[in-house]
């Protein structure tokens, strides 16, 4: 039977006092062996953390050239638009747009070619200053726009 495999007699008489192992030897081999396990885990969490910083610094790195690449696109594109708007600027300050304008929308026209405006420059000497103004010359001396024109030259003359 089962029971027959049994000792009893050993657990009925008191074991004998078993001499102690000393237990520096051991202490000293579970200490080494703690010390390098985390010095171990120690130097493993920090190429972890040394290998997220590089990786973060390596997505900083693609991100900002991308950012760039991005704003140099804007330059180009606001350098076109400048040049078109210089272009519109030059189209419509040019003389012949300016005279289309003012014949076109304004209703103005050109002088007529045999009236010609003759004047003369300025002298000054030591005592005093010579003006003479100018006069209109026409086929049709028309005597009321002759004095509106001198009389607006003088104007000019007062307030320069």
């Amino acid at each position: 039977m089962v029971q027959a495999g049994y000792q009893y007699a050993s657990s009925w008489e008191e074991a004998a006092p078993q001499q102690e192992v000393p237990r520096v030897r051991r202490v000293k081999k579970t200490y080494r062996k703690v010390f390098k396990g985390k010095l171990l885990a120690k130097l493993g969490l920090a190429a972890f953390v040394y290998g997220l910083l590089l990786v973060f610094l390596c997505l900083k790195a693609a991100t900002l050239g991308y950012q760039i690449v991005h704003l140099e696109e804007d330059i180009r594109k606001l350098e076109s638009s400048n040049q078109r708007l210089q272009y519109e600027i030059e189209k419509q300050v040019s003389l012949d747009y300016v005279e289309n304008y003012a014949v076109t929308q304004l209703g103005m026209y050109k002088p007529e070619e045999h009236i010609k405006v003759a004047s003369t420059s300025v002298e000054k000497s030591d005592t005093a200053a010579v003006v003479s103004t100018p006069v209109a010359v026409s086929s049709n001396e028309d005597k009321t726009l002759h004095k509106i024109y001198a009389s607006l030259v003088q104007l000019a003359e007062h307030n320069q």
